[in-house]
């Protein structure tokens, strides 16, 4: 099954298992989540929801932009890593990104899904910094 635009409400439980499962569930919704301009992307397999991704409008500091978007709550499950899901997605999202006129898709990457980012063309900006209660992480940002 292809990649799909979805409601927030159905990515916020695959979000939690794999951000912040030590963390209550709220904790996986984001502030921004049900705003208009936001648009979340699921890639389904046998009917189940394997891998999600936000995306919404936000300018940084770190990088120059005309029509920046942010990347957030980017989650495969588990057992269905390594199997191409995330970079469909992705490439899902660069599609629809650019019909949008984003220039630069930028976000907080963790450290551990640096190299998943950098096959996917984003580079690092900045030195690491930690997220509390989450990790260490670098700014990354690709040019649409």
């Amino acid at each position: 099954m292809s990649v799909q635009i979805i409601k927030s409400s159905s990515i916020i439980k695959l979000r939690h298992k794999v951000l912040r499962a030590n963390k209550d569930i709220d904790s996986a919704r984001y502030a921004l989540d049900n705003n208009p301009t936001t648009f979340h992307l699921a890639k389904k397999e046998q009917n189940e929801i394997v891998c999600v991704a936000t995306f919404y409008p936000e300018h940084t500091s770190i990088i120059n932009a005309q029509n920046p978007y942010r990347l957030r709550g980017m989650a495969t499950h588990p057992e269905f890593r390594r199997r191409g899901f995330a970079s469909e997605l992705m490439n899902a999202a660069f599609e629809h990104l650019t019909k949008l006129e984003c220039d630069v898709l930028w976000c907080k990457a963790r450290v551990v899904a640096l190299d998943y980012y950098d096959f996917m063309g984003f580079h690092k900006i900045g030195d690491v910094f930690e997220i509390e209660g989450i990790g260490p992480h670098y700014h990354m940002y690709k040019l649409l």
